[in-house]
């Protein structure tokens, strides 16, 4: 046992469109070294706008590759872990191009997807995927992130630390990514090692920490999932994570996914009623997620209402009482009438936002390299 133990979880955001699945990939492995046996974990945040048609086959290539790179280098490797990731990146953009490469000559892009790529497009650019990395081993902790999402950890026995270093880029949704010129040189690195110990490090994309309202979220969601672990135990926290992303997921309107490494937890003890490790939630991120959430709660309890005063004998008012079926609300009340009329409103918005929102991502990559072309 490597003294690490790992549990994931992923939830899809409410704010995706019908049809389109979550586009966040999570993977570990368990390796033996020379020097005892590591864990890697990589996640990957498929990026998701009209023109990445295909982010989430980017988003499952990236952590695939990057775990069987690491694989080879660890299985071989009797030296500390210190500069594995900065040499092991290389190799890794390079297998993710060559991989995303030969899905499109074996699968090509439909006219769908051609025409949300737009003319004279790189095909790779819809395979666009942000991605973050995690190798442990004893007290060696080494880390890598390109793109946005969150990289946290506790420190010396209860220190909350963001690692790694700020991208002055990653503003207003632009993001680096996997499916850029030059992505190896935009990854950032990190570290632990004896002199600062960490416990727990957690890898979560940006879903996760565009959830909350509050600037400094991170420290208090650190010290509440090293808490649970410690009295939970990771199984517990394991099984409950995902119920925990997905309340995140609903709120902020994106994939939500996390990787968890804990060091040495203490046993396990089941804790009925144990609070949500969220801070403070925004309470939406857009008018269209506010008002799409007042539609659902209007609808569910009305027709919550209706049940309730039926089963106590209670007539309701405006609606017939004899054969009546609550899924037909909409027939009896004024109240289903303006829940749809807000839900009109709230799909006028969304397309608005769509169409905005096709308009600044086709202009990322260009900022991207522009901005790498001044630095």
């Amino acid at each position: 046992m490597s003294g690490w133990e790992v549990v994931t979880g992923t939830a899809r955001g409410s704010a995706h469109e019908a049809g389109v699945g979550n586009q966040d990939r999570v993977a570990v492995r368990h390796l033996p070294t020379p020097r005892g046996p590591a864990v890697v974990a990589a996640l990957a945040d498929g990026r998701g706008g009209a023109r990445h048609v295909r982010s989430g086959g980017g988003a499952q290539a990236a952590v695939g590759v990057a775990g069987s790179v690491l694989a080879d280098s660890l299985a071989t490797r009797d030296a500390p872990l210190a500069g594995l990731l900065e040499q092991a990146v290389p190799q890794i953009v390079r297998r993710w191009r060559e991989e995303t490469g030969a899905h499109v000559e074996s699968t090509p892009l439909t006219a769908a997807e051609l025409d949300r790529l737009g003319p004279r497009t790189d095909p790779v650019i819809a395979y666009g995927a942000t991605l973050l990395l995690a190798v442990v081993r004893d007290c060696e902790v080494v880390l890598a992130q390109l793109g946005d999402g969150d990289v946290l950890a506790r420190i010396d026995g209860g220190i909350a630390d963001r690692p790694m270093p700020a991208d002055p880029r990653l503003v207003g949704g632009v993001t680096t990514s996997l499916c850029l010129d030059g992505a190896q040189d935009d990854f950032r690195f990190a570290s632990y090692g004896p002199d600062r110990r960490a416990d727990l490090v957690i890898l979560a994309s940006d879903g996760y920490g565009n959830a909350f309202a509050a600037a400094g979220w991170h420290t208090a969601v650190v010290h509440d999932l090293a808490d649970l672990v410690g009295s939970l135990g990771t199984d517990q926290v394991g099984e409950r994570l995902p119920r925990w992303l997905a309340e995140s997921a609903n709120v902020g309107g994106d994939d939500v996914t996390m990787a968890l490494l804990a060091r040495a937890p203490a046993d396990p003890a089941a804790s009925a009623g144990t609070p949500v490790p969220r801070g403070r939630h925004r309470r939406g991120t857009g008018l269209a997620l506010v008002a799409g959430l007042l539609v659902v709660g209007l609808a569910v309890g009305g027709v919550a209402a209706i049940h309730a005063r039926q089963q106590g004998g209670q007539q309701v008012p405006g609606v017939i009482q004899q054969n009546f079926d609550p899924l037909e609300f909409d027939r009896f009340t004024r109240v289903q009438e303006l829940t749809r009329m807000m839900a009109e409103s709230v799909n006028d918005v969304a397309t608005v936002q769509r169409a905005i929102t096709r308009t600044v991502e086709a202009t990322e990559d260009d900022l991207i390299a522009q901005a790498r072309q001044t630095r």
